[in-house]
């Protein structure tokens, strides 16, 4: 499952009830990002507990173009999370169409 750029902007702007993973590593995370919890993709097979209260609630993962957040997303729903769905592009899209959602 993927969401587009656009559509996460809609879910962020109406403050719509999801949780925002970001699976870059805490250095990327650092150098810049659009908010969100930021769990690094490998370690994310240890850290299932901090987001096991969002397992029938939606979830938006994201890296920095795509690839790490697929491998998060498959992940997350093989071991139960029910509505995953992967931002298409990463951040580099998102603030690619959104420029001004950069934080640091």
């Amino acid at each position: 499952m993927t969401i587009l750029p656009q559509e996460l902007k809609t879910l962020i702007d109406s403050k719509a009830d999801f949780l925002l993973l970001d699976v870059r590593e805490e250095w990327e995370y650092e150098e810049y990002h659009i908010g969100g919890l930021n769990i690094p993709l490998n370690s994310l097979p240890f850290r299932l507990k901090e987001i096991a209260s969002w397992k029938s609630k939606m979830i938006v993962i994201h890296c920095k173009a795509g690839t790490r957040g697929r491998t998060g997303t498959k992940y997350l729903l093989k071991h139960g999370f029910l509505v995953v769905k992967n931002l298409e592009g990463g951040v580099q899209a998102f603030i690619e169409t959104f420029p001004k959602a950069v934080l640091n």
